[in-house]
């Protein structure tokens, strides 16, 4: 493969995830979207989301005093179990349900 070439494949690789999340995002019009985690330390991947979102009307948050890495995936969890008042307890986080 030439350089072009694998420059053309890892482009489209990132279009595809930008999409994804674009069109995952568009169920969630009303709630602010973080993009955090150690993906978005790609800059390519990031401005592209960023594009798109602000496209389709979305609110973006940008991490500022979090890292983006996964620290920023934890507290990401933690904000979304407080807003949606899921109780966590030793029991539900070391003990998960059985898979059915």
């Amino acid at each position: 493969l030439t350089s072009d070439r694998v420059n053309l494949i890892a482009r489209a690789f990132m279009d595809c995830i930008a999409n994804m999340i674009c069109d995952v995002a568009l169920d969630f019009k009303s709630t602010p979207i973080v993009l955090t985690g150690g993906v978005f330390q790609n800059r390519y991947l990031s401005e592209r989301c960023e594009s798109l979102l602000t496209i389709q009307a979305n609110k973006i948050m940008q991490p500022k005093l979090v890292p983006i890495n996964d620290a920023g995936i934890a507290l990401g969890q933690a904000w979304f179990a407080v807003n949606n008042n899921i109780e966590t307890t030793s029991d539900n986080i070391c003990n998960p349900p059985p898979q059915m």
